[in-house]
């Protein structure tokens, strides 16, 4: 597998996802001669290619992401991390270079053009876990806070990427676990980067 490619579609994924409306998903519409392209359809039918979906991402230098607004950035400025789940509530991520990996093997498989795909996630994951694994990796101690629906619509006023969650937050209030059990059976030996190892490249590239 080309690592160039992988590496351009994990980043077009960082830069894209988060602000992506629920109406539009990435589609993976072909790779020629090691080009990946992406485009964006209400329909995903009306597309060639893959249409291949995940928009909670976290990576190597990718801001565009819940987990970089909202805990790393704010820890990484000597800041306590602020929630915008509830307590407890876990939630399913897809690592950018996983999601990128997954990607280029859509685009190498012939037999899966034409169908929606889920791309790879880890498993459920609530906010004071994904805290204590910056923490871990920072050497940090910081507290958790967890902000009020409230306040989450005042700082969006002033803070794009927490504005343009306000219509997804219903996934963030109850548990949210994105199955991508096709792509797993379609390719039985992918495996998910632990969220361990993708913290820590995580942080590593914003340090």
């Amino acid at each position: 597998m080309c690592i160039d490619a992988v590496h351009t579609a994990a980043c077009i994924l960082s830069k894209i996802a988060f602000f992506l409306p629920e109406s539009h998903s990435p589609a993976l519409c072909e790779v020629d001669s090691g080009k990946i392209g992406l485009k964006f359809s209400n329909s995903p039918e009306s597309l060639s290619g893959d249409t291949g979906g995940k928009k909670d991402f976290f990576g190597p230098g990718s801001k565009n992401s819940v987990f970089y607004v909202s805990i790393l950035e704010r820890m990484l400025k000597g800041k306590a991390p602020q929630a915008i789940a509830s307590k407890g509530v876990k939630h399913t991520y897809a690592y950018t270079m996983d999601a990128g990996r997954a990607m280029v093997m859509l685009a190498m498989d012939e037999s899966t053009y034409g169908q929606v795909w889920h791309l790879p996630v880890g498993g459920g994951l609530a906010a004071e876990e994904i805290a204590a694994l910056m923490n871990k990796e920072l050497g940090t101690d910081y507290k958790l806070s967890f902000l009020p629906g409230f306040m989450l619509k005042l700082l969006g006023l002033f803070m794009r990427p927490l504005r343009e969650l306000n219509e997804m937050m219903y996934q963030f209030r109850q548990p949210y676990d994105m199955s991508w059990q096709k792509f797993k059976n379609h390719f039985p030996d992918f495996e998910v980067t632990p969220y361990d190892v993708a913290v820590r490249e995580t942080v590593k590239s914003f340090r």
